[in-house]
């Protein structure tokens, strides 16, 4: 199957982008012809072929030149889709969606106007004319408008790479340390409300320490950082961090926090998984079941009270369970390795191959 990826990553580490590359080898290995497009030019990963798509003429090139059986586009409020989407119709070439995330009930209502105006011109039409919605997981289809709009789905999650040789990190003078790492997106992580958390915590700074590491647009950035500023005893940002350096930093982590508002199915909860650090999460992140099931962390509202007593329980349950924990994690990671979720992954786009 000569399958098309279309999307917008390249130009700064992404989730989506984590996902792509991840997903196109592991469809190579099961001996599909895979390419990547990009609105972006490819400046972040140099382990792999991205092409570059400026517009509809860069794409009828590439249709005409690889043929694809499948399109898969990653996202919704690029322009550009919308003329690639109307050309592969044309064609007679079927096209599914994955909305990591986009049009959630959350997500639908931050710039509401602006996406009401969008999905009113382009977004709902590019939407129904897909044969199928790929959504991560059944929380986000729950979660999602979009079935009002396209009843087809099928359900893909993200998958995770299986490190070789985890090992636990010891848990040094009962000190927990919770990472973060993520964009930082105040609003969409829910980090206003966890930098609230923090300071209901600050009175057990011997005991715990929040360590974020991320990048983003510079004013959020700008104001997390100057937010943070106020704990530094219990709390730091620590910048963007990348392959080996992220390796030591999920190694030596106690607990990964992530208190999303919206997600779709978040790559750094499956990540931390796979190195045997549990996670503590709100239910908009999508992966309570994935929690819950194995036993591999801890569930809190998303208000500022309920995340300070959960890290507080999280730091007694992880002095008390830590190998438990460890165990229990890398047998969530396990069932979904990129392996595994690119053969689910070919089985879904055959549906819609001739």
């Amino acid at each position: 199957m000569k399958i098309l990826h279309i999307a917008s990553i390249g130009h700064r580490a992404t989730g989506i982008g984590s996902v792509l590359i991840n997903l196109e080898k592991s469809q190579k290995v099961l001996c599909q012809d895979v390419k990547i497009l990009s609105l972006n030019q490819n400046v972040i990963y140099d382990d792999i072929i991205i092409d570059t798509v400026k517009n509809i003429k860069d794409f009828r090139e590439t249709i005409t030149e690889f043929k694809p059986n499948i399109c898969i586009f990653h996202g919704l409020y690029y322009k550009e889709f919308i003329s690639f989407y109307k050309y592969l119709i044309k064609n007679n070439i079927p096209y599914l969606i994955v909305l990591h995330g986009a049009l959630s009930k959350e997500n639908y209502k931050h710039n509401l106007l602006k996406k009401r105006i969008a999905r009113f011109l382009f977004i709902d039409k590019f939407i129904k004319q897909a044969c199928s919605i790929i959504y991560l997981n059944k929380a986000e289809y729950k979660n999602s408008i979009v079935p009002l709009i396209n009843s087809n789905y099928t359900i893909i999650p993200n998958g995770c790479n299986i490190i070789t040789n985890p090992t636990m990190h010891p848990i040094i003078k009962n000190k927990i340390e919770l990472v973060f790492i993520g964009r930082i997106d105040i609003h969409t992580k829910g980090l206003d409300i966890l930098l609230n958390a923090i300071e209901l915590l600050t009175g057990y700074s011997k005991r715990i320490h929040f360590s974020f590491y991320g990048v983003g647009v510079e004013k959020n950035v700008t104001d997390f950082k100057e937010n943070l500023n106020k704990f530094n005893n219990i709390a730091d940002f620590k910048g963007g961090v990348y392959g080996k350096e992220k390796d030591t930093v999920l190694r030596n982590s106690d607990i990964f926090i992530l208190t999303s508002r919206s997600e779709g199915m978040p790559m750094g909860i499956l990540e931390a998984l796979s190195y045997g650090v549990p996670c503590l999460i709100t239910p908009q992140t999508n992966m309570v079941d994935i929690i819950e099931i194995y036993k591999c962390g801890w569930v809190t509202d998303l208000s500022s009270m309920s995340i300070a007593e959960t890290v507080i329980k999280a730091a007694n349950d992880i002095c008390d369970k830590k190998e438990e924990m460890f165990n229990n994690s890398l047998q969530a990671a396990k069932k979904y390795s990129w392996k595994e979720i690119a053969k689910k992954s070919i089985e879904e786009y055959s549906k819609y191959t001739t």
